[in-house]
């Protein structure tokens, strides 16, 4: 697709073959919230693609996940799919995932992991960010990335100049860690110049470096551990 202005707002985009939301092509500018992905109408059911919730690829740019749009739907929700819940790769940048449940409910209480893994970040385009950081605390970015049967999120190889930032993994609604994701919180793997900053649950520990050691100019800081102890 090409263009911009567009936005996909309160569908349920379930049961489908191959992807359920696919951005690509030269495509900027597009809202995506909220949405279900993966999952039946009430959110509280499998109902999975056959590949990622959402993929944005080819050379899209702009593209916003999530946002605070009042709907019957509560938030962005990819889960229960084959692949990841959501996939950026290719040459995709300036994407920013906020306010979205990766690999739960609707309703942030039950796990429907999606079976790749959370969140993939493959893209050797810049600025995409998944969660972020604001100066008001009533309007967090924050996703909520937990029961995922993989990692919550994966930096490829070949990913540079990401974030992943103020994100919470493992934990329900409620902030508990009930719903862990099986493969960890983060997996690295010998990215250059990415950030990975003020995140929440699922340990030190639980960070997969991958094949590769951590390169020199990625940084993983401030992730905090468990429900009320963080990692020294």
């Amino acid at each position: 697709a090409t263009g911009g202005g567009n936005e996909l707002r309160t569908n349920v985009l379930s049961g489908n073959t191959g992807n359920g939301i696919e951005i690509s092509g030269q495509a900027r500018d597009v809202l995506i919230d909220p949405n279900i992905s993966g999952l039946s109408t009430g959110g509280n059911g499998a109902l999975p693609n056959g590949g990622h919730g959402l993929l944005i690829g080819g050379y899209a740019q702009n593209i916003t996940v999530g946002g605070s749009f009042e709907s019957v739907i509560p938030q962005n929700t990819f889960s229960g799919n084959i692949g990841y819940g959501i996939a950026i790769v290719d040459f995709a940048r300036d994407v920013h995932v906020l306010k979205s449940a990766i690999g739960t409910s609707a309703t942030r209480t039950e796990a429907f992991g999606n079976a790749a893994g959370g969140v993939l970040l493959s893209s050797v385009g810049a600025g995409n960010v998944i969660g972020g950081v604001t100066i008001d605390p009533n309007d967090p970015q924050s996703n909520l990335i937990s029961g995922n049967k993989g990692l919550g999120v994966t930096l490829a190889y070949d990913a540079q100049g990401q974030s992943v930032i103020g994100n919470e993994f493992g934990a329900d609604r409620f902030g508990l860690p009930t719903l862990p994701n099986t493969g960890g919180a983060i997996g690295v793997n010998n990215t250059l110049a990415n950030v990975i900053d003020r995140n929440n649950g699922q340990g030190s520990e639980s960070i997969d470096y991958g094949l590769q050691p951590q390169a020199l100019y990625s940084q993983i800081e401030a992730l905090y551990v468990g429900y009320f102890g963080r990692a020294g």
